[in-house]
């Protein structure tokens, strides 16, 4: 592990949550590099992805953003970035859902891509929902 002590980095603390998160999105897991304790401006954020302009920021047990978090997201806005806060609880209870949150934020919010075979009957139009629609109009003709 590198050496810190001196910088701003070594004044903070880490949580379980923030490793557990951590060890979930480093090394390219979600397709992109993120980094943690990057500096954004005058911040330090818990991890930052520059490449699609996304801020993950984790609070330790409160649940309602402070004024002062409201500010800090204000101004990593102004400055390009999307931001996403998680409760430290969440991300130990729940740490799937958060990452798969991630994810979506990392592509943009893209729903998760149709198999090619789910496409391919999509299509031709077999589909719960096409095939109901079609068959009760069709009926009230009748």
């Amino acid at each position: 592990m590198r050496n810190l002590k001196g910088s701003r980095k070594a004044e903070r603390a880490v949580s379980a949550a923030e490793l557990l998160l951590w060890t979930r999105i480093r090394g390219r897991q979600l397709g992109v590099r993120f980094r943690r304790h990057a500096s954004v401006g005058p911040h330090v954020v818990d991890f930052a992805c520059f490449e699609r302009g996304l801020v993950v920021e984790l609070a330790g047990g409160r649940r309602i953003p402070s004024r002062a978090d409201h500010e800090r997201d204000a101004d990593l806005t102004a400055r390009g970035f999307r931001v996403r806060r998680f409760a430290e609880h969440e991300v130990v209870l729940r740490p799937e859902a958060v990452v798969a949150a991630l994810w979506l934020a990392v592509e943009g919010g893209r729903p998760v891509p149709v198999p090619p075979a789910a496409r391919r009957l999509r299509s031709l139009g077999v589909g719960a929902l096409r095939v109901g629609a079609a068959a009760a109009p069709a009926e009230g003709r009748a």
